[in-house]
């Protein structure tokens, strides 16, 4: 009997990648211990003050669905992390379609399943954070986009492509870009009143609470990324360089490759679709790669949004091959070359992912676990730290923040010190020895190694492109936690501050 190959139906790959994302999202949803001060700020969001902090740019978008969690009663983090998975999950059914217009049912199904075991959108699918969100309302205006660019009639696509670049104008600031691009659209189409219309649209944005405030900080962060910069020239190319090879390490070296040669194939396409890309799609995520470059610190999350077009060009790539392996060695020689290839490409992203989630489960976990200590202390008892946001949000009670040059701390008063937060934290401890008479209480630790860049011991490495040299080396944190028995101890203070 001659074996055929079947190719698989769509209703199957739908389902497999629908089953794939639930399966490596839902068990995990409380695998981190903590969340990032961003995550902490956007489940604050609607708090007093809550923007007051600078260089933190979180828009209203995600944190309003935030607040539905409160009609299901479900905790802010859980309800947070449950958006953040079903974004990070929903991600892959633009790419889907945006992938099926140019390959077939099997490599699409091998790319959405590429996107949805990288580390990245599997571990920002598990922390409350608006980076999934933006991800999916990036892709989802895109693949609207391309359908309306095809079929420049079709006023319900054009329609869904505008509502979701609005929405992703209200979660990430780069939703303008996204915004400009539907009024070109627009135009393209004859529709120049939709056009007018939607591009006043931002001024809805300024018309929010605290915008205003928001902008103001976005800009500030650009500003002292600039005044940081002594060689901009140098700067610009450092930039250019942790931009364009880390990739290699993040996307693995294997998808990034293919996807290499998935570009000059879609550079070279003559249909509609190619000329989507090369007009619309390549420009769009060029002048976001750009911006990345102007502050000067650096994330691997920074290079979520370009990860669907990575595996979208993979897919061109490794569809290309098929088709060659296939005049050459037929069916089944194609289909064990394709396997093998996507096969090394897949494991290699699982197993990073995994070590991922057992070395970096903890950040900021030292930190939670002292804070929450906080809430047993008396209502009344007078607590300092030098980290304020996460450690008030998760101990639930208003704290004071420590700073060394203030000295009015009374007996009976906690102090809360975070290695972090306070890198010469052993120097701190023994001048407060000297004039204070202090009682430890509680001393929590945590343990990171930054396989994708996470908290530094060094604060000059924090955010910065120099960071993924240390990908390797192990972070300790501490946090520690003080009781002031005397206060003023050294007749040199006591004389000088007086009784308190």
């Amino acid at each position: 009997m001659v074996w055929t190959y079947k190719p698989i139906s769509e209703r199957l790959a739908l389902g497999c990648l629908l089953g794939l994302g639930i399966l490596t999202r839902l068990p995990l949803l409380h695998w981190f211990t903590a969340e990032t001060t961003d995550g902490v700020m956007c489940l604050t969001y609607f708090q007093q003050h809550w923007y007051e902090v600078p260089r933190f740019v979180i828009f209203p978008g995600y944190p309003s669905l935030l607040r539905l969690g409160e009609v299901v009663h479900l905790s802010g983090e859980t309800w947070g992390r449950l958006l953040a998975a079903f974004f990070g999950v929903a991600t892959a059914w633009p790419l889907w379609r945006m992938v099926r217009r140019l390959v077939s049912v099997e490599t699409a199904f091998l790319a959405c399943a590429a996107f949805l075991l990288s580390p990245l959108p599997w571990i920002w699918s598990l922390r409350v954070m608006p980076d999934t969100m933006f991800l999916f309302l990036l892709w989802a205006a895109l693949e609207r986009f391309q359908a309306a660019w095809d079929a420049p009639r079709d006023g319900k696509a054009i329609t869904w492509g505008c509502v979701w670049a609005l929405a992703a104008l209200f979660t990430r600031p780069e939703g303008i870009f996204l915004v400009l691009v539907a009024v070109a659209l627009l135009v393209r189409n004859g529709r120049r009143s939709w056009a007018a219309a939607l591009a006043v649209s931002p001024v809805l944005l300024w018309a929010l609470p605290g915008t205003g405030e928001i902008m103001h900080h976005v800009f500030q962060a650009f500003r002292e990324g600039g005044v940081e910069i002594e060689d901009p020239v140098s700067h610009l190319l450092g930039g250019f360089w942790v931009y364009t090879t880390q990739p290699v390490w993040v996307y693995s070296p294997l998808l990034t490759f293919l996807a290499g040669g998935g570009v000059f194939h879609i550079l070279a396409a003559g249909d509609g679709n190619g000329k989507f890309w090369r007009r619309v799609v390549l420009p769009l995520l060029t002048i976001l790669f750009f911006l990345k470059m102007i502050p000067t610190n650096y994330q691997d999350r920074h290079l979520l949004p370009f990860l669907p077009a990575a595996c979208a060009l993979f897919a061109i790539q490794l569809e290309k091959l098929w088709h060659v392996w296939h005049e050459r060695y037929g069916d089944l020689g194609a289909l064990w070359r394709r396997n093998l290839l996507s096969t090394a490409v897949l494991s290699y992203l699982m197993v990073f992912a995994i070590a991922v989630l057992v070395v970096q489960r903890d950040s900021f976990g030292d930190l939670r676990r002292n804070a929450e200590f906080l809430r047993f202390l008396p209502a009344d008892a007078r607590v300092f730290s030098d980290e304020i946001i996460k450690t008030s949000f998760w101990s639930g009670r208003p704290l004071e923040f420590w700073d060394p040059s203030q000295q009015n701390l009374r007996s009976g008063d906690f102090l809360v010190f975070h290695t972090f937060y306070t890198p010469r934290l052993s120097w701190l401890e023994n001048t407060l020895h000297e004039n204070h008479q202090l009682e430890p209480v509680r001393s929590d630790g945590s343990y990171v190694v930054p396989l994708l860049t996470d908290l530094m011991e060094d604060p000059a490495l924090q955010n910065r492109p120099r960071a993924v040299s240390y990908r390797f080396e192990p972070q300790i944190f501490n946090t520690r936690m003080y009781r002031v028995v005397k206060a003023y101890i050294n007749p040199r203070f006591a004389g000088k501050m007086g009784k308190k």
